[in-house]
């Protein structure tokens, strides 16, 4: 498109422009339009009819709701124009409940299960079949609505899931190697090469491949073999006279073909066979003796009895019981004759009763009469403690548990536990141990206030000049004494004193009265009058005699003075000071006394009264004696022995009494009266006495049944027990209990055991069929065999077996030497070893030579005919050997005799006689759980043939012994405490501490260290109380004022008092003066003030009084402290001398005038057990108030007590510091019997835990069982080998002979004598051998089945529970096939069964490197790595040769393994846009490479790139929209171009021009910048730039986005 460069050529573009924005504009405003407003709809109403049936109508609201909204916000319909509207009425079928009977849902068959639409891949999970499910009339079958059916029943499911079968391929494994062996023999002319099936095809899946891969043999062309034919049946000999003695009833003789055949199975001349097989022909005979088939025969059968009973087991499940019958075996099987049938039958039983199993049991017992068996428990033992653990803790009793029957004197007598079916009762259980407690108490409370109760006792005692009153102070008990700890102090004291009479004068003074009234001034003495009154202690007026029995009334008048303006002016007397306490310890014996003093306040005057001597100015008297210093206490002694109250009687209810005095606390006893009777403790008390408890024994078991049923000469005579166990130990003075407890007899009645034995017959003549000719080879000797008694009597052959062994050998082969080879007679029975079991033993055989032949020189030759032979004795003796490996460490407890057999024990132990065994005294061994201990290896007899024997064969001890050691565990040691620290304060009350600290840590389970502090310390505090015994100021009293001018009498003056540094105590100052620097650390009060001494006429007042106190708390702003004082002289009438001001106040002021205390309580002490001697138990802890003020500071407990009297909290408490508690045990149970009845087993025992530890106990160790070795017998096993091959002659196929061995081994394989073995039947009668055919030439060649291989399921298919059934296959292949006029080969060569998978299985190709050759190997991997056939999916095979086409000839590109061109590592690839590669960059941030022009990187396919496709969509969009933004905005497109002088205007267009030539030199470069050309002006360059639609004025210019608008625009104009 040309550019002009007139207006109106910008107008047109600009209008071209306009009409593409507000094109796009409008598309985007309908389409957001069109998204955000949509029709929504209700739901259906309810069909509206006037009758039922159809023509109903139901209709619902349409309106248009903004698209994601759920809110119901109706807009204009037309906002909703562009969509079409849905209806809102509909017809519909108004349903009734006439309609129920007259529909119903009618449904198809379930389609075919088939893959659900949203998967891909076939899974069994995956299936879905439909059905159809429509509403019907039941009549007609028409078809309704479904919403009509379904208000009476909702509609059935129309599909459902369903397990789908999916095709499975068969898979295979790998061909094995080729079998060469076969080309060797012949016999199999193929070489062959055979795989087995892994996984049978199913549901359509791909057929098997074959198995077998064959080869034709080169060199089995022209070969010849004889075909062995079958064995006739044996048949016996014609017992004609000739041969009747030389024949036996068990041999018979017996006939076979033998053929000769080609390689395809022909039969052709025997001289190919003679001639081809010149070695064989000799070998092969068409007759043979044999052995006469017999049949086993087996006795009628016993009859039923019961083999065990139906019971339940202790989870629930039932032991099926059954009844049993037998048979014997008369004769067993001979030759070819049938086996013995089963020989014991079971039936089974239905449970009757619910009885519970005895799981315990395992040997059988014998049967026992019982009515009724319970278990019977002794008493708990006494509490014991584990070795080193705390005195006060938790300890362990035990008892014995043992089953018993009632005999029938009703007495309990034991019977085996086993008899017992309920659980053994538990026979441990924790206790708590006695504590040695030391008595603690509290602190002593307040001396209660000295009172009389009884008024007429007051009044006698002061007759009787005696103490009027008592006070007292008590204290309780924190912890009661326990066990051997100290007793409790004494309770209480008591003193004597002079309480508050009961009555007393109650006196008011009037006002004082001058003697002569017209005295002017009105001064001088006076009478004042009394108003006297007797109160008791309430202040009620009570008779006047009652006060003067105490005192005489007072004087109705005293004097009086009213002082004149000259008079002396003293002050008020002080009151009397406090008497000092005599009873403090170093008090004074001095007589106490009190003072009181007054002061001169004004001088006399002229004509004055004057003021007295300065001795008249203090007064003194003694102090009365109030309280007594003598401390009177109760004192108890310790309570006697609990006594029945009633005469006659042993036990029940008792008292105990005791002796309760007064004592003084130097032990002087003294009259009860010295003492509070209130709290007198008491002097007697009830109890409980306890009844004899005597021992209690059961009655003695029935003798045991003997430990043998018969007696053998060389055995030690059995014997049988009987046992008694304790029930009840001896408590309170009861009878003891017996010392003997079991008893042990000889069985002497017993008879000598029957013996068995076999009877054998003597060997035939070796017998050879008949009609062979020469009479000589192989033959057949036979023997009789029977069972005897030892009188003789005939047996079952099973008899002899169980008893004795083996049956011995009925017949043996033979062989009968012909004329032309050497004869020998039979080699003679075996010498006696000699030089004993280790030497040898011999045998000999003689030549035997015919006079009517002669005997050839080779069989004098005994190099090759050997007389005699030798072998090696085997010594029969047994030595001991040690077996096995050691066991862990075994604690043996210490415990007792009695207690540690069972009676099953003592039936097994000898003795001659009657043994009494006696009952020693017992303590029970409680958690033996480290220290030396014995660890075991089982001795056993073996002898030279490798038999094995108990240990009683050849030593004294069943176990080789060795100490061992298991290690105790390491308990926290703590240092001694140190001592306790002085106290925190010199007077008063404050803490000591004491601390320690870990001397050994813990370790092996040890008792843990208590909790320690950050210095690693543990510390304990107590309360203490010092004397108080301060340095503090004392100040005396003030001299009389003392004028300043000398000679004057009044006026200014100043005063001065004494002030010294004494030491004080609780008691007060003690009257001695210190150095003042010991007082520098106070304040030190002034000794000298100004004062004033009134003047003649003056008003003369008292002193102040002290401020009243500020009320607590502080807070009140209008609480206000006031002082008072009198007048005591009237100013004269001079107007002048008028008196002060009486009342003066002030504000209370908090921290200022007003001080607020409060009690604050320390913390508690550390909870101390017998004041700390212990470590844990109950204790006491302490705690003291301390009086601290508003600022935190603490201040003398004075001050608190002043404001808020004493404190009144708890101050002692008990406390209980939990005692550490190992880990308890119960004791070991017994030994259980041996695991295995025959070689090396374990005996097992355990323990459990009663008391898991708490606190810093010991742990519980680890074992709660230990194992020994035991060992019974040897173990002997009947081993059956496998069929051997089917062997026959060489060359020579047909019928041949398969053999195996049944032989008693050891444990270690070797063979042994059989009569070690247990005579199982079914074992020693086997047969061992059997016929067997070896292929010919053209017979059907088949492998044996293999075995069923692992149960397989795809994982896909897998998902348990459900999904678990697999399949199991099995397999054999053809190695030849069959030729014309033989049986063909079988058609099935696999099976499969289903099975139950416990994993499952996947396949995957897997490759191997690539060669040099570029070429690898690739095969089908199951995922536990076995190779197959058939399991991966073909189409994903990977490729075996490496081959990109085209080439990757790029520089740093590759061919990749799917034989693509892919770049480096390290190198990003560059591809067109046909995806094809066509550069590789190198990745380097130094280096600024970019891509081709016509090329275009392309991203990796992922779910990113559809992100990043739908950001670039709408991020186009927004530009778009922008540019419209910036066109509706823009003034130039409203208004045209803004108004110019010409000049500005030539310089615009030309600007434009410039700039348009510049764009279009932009076209031809990249665009990635515009460049700035000579002559443009800089002024547009800065305020114009190009966009979508032309230039936009007042906008900077930038390089960027904007130069990519102008190419769009660009390329879309052209």
């Amino acid at each position: 498109m040309g550019h002009g460069s007139s207006t109106e050529s910008h107008a047109h573009l600009h209008s071209h422009v306009l009409y593409v924005l507000f094109f796009l504009l409008s598309v985007i405003i309908s389409g957001t339009s069109a998204i955000r407003y949509v029709w929504k709809t209700g739901l259906w109403m309810e069909c509206q009819h006037y009758s039922c049936g159809k023509g109903g109508s139901q209709f619902r609201s349409v309106y248009c709701g903004e698209a994601g909204e759920y809110k119901y916000n109706e807009y204009d319909a037309s906002m909703c124009s562009h969509l079409p509207k849905p209806k809102n009425v509909q017809e519909c079928f108004k349903v009734c409940e006439q309609h129920q009977n007259a529909l119903r849902w009618a449904v198809t068959v379930w389609s075919d299960c088939t893959l659900r639409p949203e998967f891909r891949t076939c899974s069994i999970k995956h299936g879905i079949r439909y059905r159809n499910v429509t509403c019907v009339w039941r009549e007609n079958g028409r078809v309704e609505d479904d919403n009509v059916c379904s208000e009476f029943e909702p509609k059935p499911d129309t599909e459902e899931s369903c397990d789908l079968k999916c095709p499975q391929n068969c898979v295979v494994s790998l061909f094995s190697s080729w079998n060469i062996n076969n080309c060797d023999k012949c016999r199999i002319v193929n070489k062959t090469r055979t795989r087995e099936l892994i996984i049978p095809p199913a549901n359509g899946g791909i057929s098997c491949p074959t198995f077998t891969e064959m080869f034709p043999c080169d060199n089995c062309a022209d070969i010849y073999t004889y075909k062995i034919g079958v064995w006739d049946e044996c048949m016996p000999y014609n017992m004609t006279s000739k041969i009747r003695g030389q024949v036996h009833p068990q041999i018979g003789y017996q006939k076979r073909n033998i053929h000769c055949i080609n390689t395809y199975g022909s039969i052709v001349l025997y001289k190919h066979c003679v001639e081809y097989l010149r070695s064989t022909v000799s070998q092969l005979v068409s007759s043979q003796t044999c052995i006469i088939p017999q049949d086993c025969i087996v006795s009628e059968w016993s009859q039923w009895s019961p083999h065990n009973s139906s019971c339940v087991r202790e989870d629930g499940s039932r032991s099926q019981g059954y009844m049993v019958r037998s048979r014997s075996v008369l004769q067993i099987p001979l030759g070819a004759g049938k086996p013995c049938p089963n020989l014991i039958h079971y039936f089974p039983l239905k449970p009757v009763d619910e009885t519970a199993c005895i799981s315990e049991i395992e040997v059988v017992l014998p049967p026992l009469k019982i009515d009724k068996t319970y278990w019977k428990m002794s008493s708990w033992s006494e509490c014991k403690i584990p070795a080193g653990s705390y005195g006060c803790t938790t300890g362990l009793q035990t008892r014995n548990a043992f089953c018993v029957q009632n005999s029938e004197n009703g007495k309990e007598k034991p019977i085996p536990d086993g008899y017992c079916k309920e659980r053994r009762p538990l026979t441990s259980q924790t206790c708590r141990a006695e504590c040695d407690l030391d008595c603690t108490v509290s602190h002593w409370t307040q001396w209660t206030e000295c009172k009389v109760t009884d008024c007429e006792l007051y009044l006698r005692r002061r007759r009787a000049n005696e103490g009027t009153g008592q006070r007292y102070r008590t204290r309780k008990v924190l912890t009661e004494v326990r066990g051997r700890g100290n007793m409790c102090p004494h309770l209480s004291e008591t003193q004597t004193c002079d309480p508050q009479p009961c009555f007393h004068w109650n006196m008011t003074v009037g006002l004082c009265q001058l003697l002569n009234p017209n005295t002017s001034p009105p001064c001088g003495l006076g009478t004042a009058y009394r108003t006297i009154s007797c109160v008791n202690k309430l202040g009620l007026r009570v008779a006047d005699s009652k006060c003067e029995e105490l005192s005489e009334m007072p004087s109705i008048k005293e004097d009086c003075n009213i002082p004149c303006p000259r008079d002396c002016i003293l002050s008020k007397w002080s009151p009397w000071s406090q008497c000092p306490n005599l009873c403090q310890e170093g008090g004074s014996t001095d007589a106490p006394i009190q003072t009181r003093e007054r002061t001169i306040l004004a001088q006399s005057g002229p004509g004055g009264a004057p003021c007295p001597p300065n001795r008249q100015l203090t007064e003194i008297k003694t102090c009365p004696t109030v309280i007594e210093c003598a401390v009177y206490v109760w004192q108890t002694d310790p309570w006697s022995p609990c006594a029945p109250r009633e005469s006659g009687v042993q036990c029940g209810p008792g008292i105990q009494q005791r002796e309760v005095g007064c004592y003084s606390l130097q032990g002087q006893m003294v009259n009860d009266i010295r003492c509070t009777l209130k709290v007198k403790p008491p002097a007697k008390q009830s109890c409980e006495v306890a009844c004899p408890v005597n021992c209690e024994v059961t009655e003695y078991s029935d003798w045991s049944q003997c430990s043998a049923s018969c007696f053998e000469a060389t055995q030690i005579l059995p014997r049988q027990t009987r046992v008694r166990h304790i029930i009840q130990e001896p408590m309170y003075g009861g009878a003891p209990c017996p010392n003997i407890l079991s008893e042990v007899k000889h069985c002497n009645n017993l008879t000598f055991c029957e013996g068995y034995y076999w009877d054998l017959g003597t060997w035939s003549r070796c017998i050879l069929p008949p009609h062979k000719i020469p009479q000589c080879g192989q033959g057949i000797q036979a023997r009789d065999v029977s069972c005897r008694l030892e009188n003789g009597t005939l047996q079952p052959i099973d008899v002899c077996i169980r008893h004795i062994g083996p049956l011995p050998q009925t017949s043996k082969p033979c062989y009968k030497s012909c004329d032309e080879e050497c004869v020998f007679e039979e080699w003679s029975e075996w010498s006696q070893c000699i030089n004993g079991c280790n030497g040898k033993r011999f045998r000999t055989r003689k030549l035997i030579e015919d006079a009517r032949t002669v005997t050839k020189l080779q069989c004098r030759d005994t190099r090759f005919y050997p007389l005699d032979s030798f072998e090696e004795c085997l010594c029969d003796t047994h030595l001991p050997v040690a077996i096995g490996n050691w066991s862990k460490c075994i604690l043996e407890a210490d415990e007792t005799y009695y207690r540690t057999r069972t009676f099953q024990d003592l039936q097994t132990e000898s003795a001659p006689g009657v043994t009494l065994i006696p009952r020693t005294s017992a303590s029970v061994g409680v958690n033996a759980i480290c220290g030396p201990g014995q660890r075991y290896k089982v001795l056993a007899c073996q002898n030279e043939i490798g038999e094995v024997e108990a240990a009683n064969k050849c030593s004294l001890k069943p176990y080789e012994e060795e100490t061992c050691l298991i290690p105790c565990p390491v308990d926290c040691v703590m240092s001694d405490w140190s001592l306790w620290t002085d106290c925190s304060t010199s007077c008063g009350t404050g803490t000591q501490m004491r601390y320690r600290h870990i001397k050994q840590n813990p370790s092996d389970g040890g008792r843990l260290c208590p909790s320690l502090d950050n210095a690693g310390k543990e510390t304990q505090t107590r309360v203490c109380q010092t004397d108080c015994r301060r340095n503090k100021w004392r100040t005396y009293k003030w001299s009389p004022c003392m004028p300043v001018h000398h000679g004057a009498i009044c006026g200014n003056g100043s005063q001065s008092r004494s002030v010294r540094c004494e030491v004080f105590t609780a008691h007060g100052f003690i009257n001695e003066a210190l150095d003042e620097r010991l007082c520098l650390y106070h304040f030190k009060p002034i000794d000298r003030r100004s004062c004033y001494s009134p003047c003649v006429g003056e008003c003369v007042v008292s002193e102040w009084t002290a401020w009243s106190r500020c009320q607590q708390p502080c807070a009140d702003p209008n609480q206000v402290q006031i002082r008072t004082r009198t007048v005591l002289r009237q100013p004269s009438d001079d107007p002048i001398h008028v008196c002060p001001i009486l009342l003066d106040e002030r504000f209370c002021i908090r921290g200022d005038n007003c001080v607020e205390y409060t009690w604050i309580l320390t913390d508690w002490t550390s909870c101390l057990v017998n004041n700390g001697q212990d470590e844990c138990g109950v204790g006491h802890k302490e705690r003291y108030p301390v009086c601290q003020d508003q600022t935190g500071r603490i201040v003398d407990d004075e001050l608190c007590v002043l404001a808020l009297g004493e404190s009144t909290e708890l101050l002692v408490v008990a406390c209980q510091i939990p005692c550490d508690v190992d880990c308890l045990l119960t004791e070991w149970s017994p030994w259980s019997e041996c695991s295995s009845t025959c070689d090396l087993g374990e005996q097992l025992r355990m323990r459990d835990i009663v008391e898991e530890p708490r606190g810093n106990g010991r742990q519980c160790p680890g074992i709660f069982e230990q194992r020994k070795p035991c060992f019974v017998q040897g173990c002997y096993t009947w081993i059956v080998s496998d069929w051997s091959e089917c062997t026959n002659q060489k060359g020579v196929c047909g019928h041949g002979v398969q053999t195996r061995n049944v032989t008693c081994v050891a444990n270690g394989g070797l063979p042994v004598n059989g009569t070690n073995c247990e005579p199982d039947l079914d074992i020693i009668i086997l047969p061992t051998e059997q016929p067997c055919t070896i292929p010919c030439p053209g017979e059907c060649v088949i492998t044996d089945w293999t075995e069923w291989n692992e149960c397989f399921i795809d994982c896909k298919n897998y998902d348990r529970p459900r999904y678990t059934r697999g399949v199991q296959s099995r397999s054999r292949a053809v190695l030849a096939h069959s030729q014309m006029n033989y049986p063909p080969c079988p058609e099935q060569l696999w099976d499969s069964r289903p099975c139950e998978a416990t994993k499952c299985f996947t396949f995957h190709w897997k490759t191997s490197e690539w060669s040099e050759a570029k070429t690898r190997s690739v095969w089908c991997e199951r995922s536990d790595g076995l190779r197959v056939t058939g399991g991966c999916e073909e189409l994903a095979r990977p490729a075996t040769v490496l081959n990109c086409n085209p080439l990757c000839s790029l520089l740093n590109s590759i061919c990749n393994d799917t034989n693509h061109c892919v770049c480096l590592p390290g190198h990003e690839p560059v591809y067109n846009r046909l995806n094809v590669l066509i550069e590789c960059i190198k990745m380097d941030n130094s280096t600024d490479a970019s891509p081709a022009s016509d090329s275009v990187t392309l991203p990796t396919d992922g779910p990113t790139n559809i992100w990043m496709y739908a950001v670039i969509a709408a991020g186009t969009l927004f530009v778009i929209f922008l540019a419209v933004a910036c066109y509706t905005m823009s003034e130039f497109f409203h208004k045209g171009p803004r108004p110019r002088s010409k000049r500005a205007d030539e310089k615009s267009i030309e600007g434009a021009d410039r700039l348009d030539g510049m764009v279009a030199e932009t076209e031809l470069g990249s665009c990635n910048h515009v460049p700035h050309a000579e002559g443009v002006n800089e002024s547009l360059l800065h305020h114009t730039r190009i966009g979508n639609g032309g230039p936009v004025h007042s906008a900077p210019w930038t390089h960027g986005a904007d130069c990519k608008y102008t190419c769009l625009y660009k390329e879309e104009m052209v």
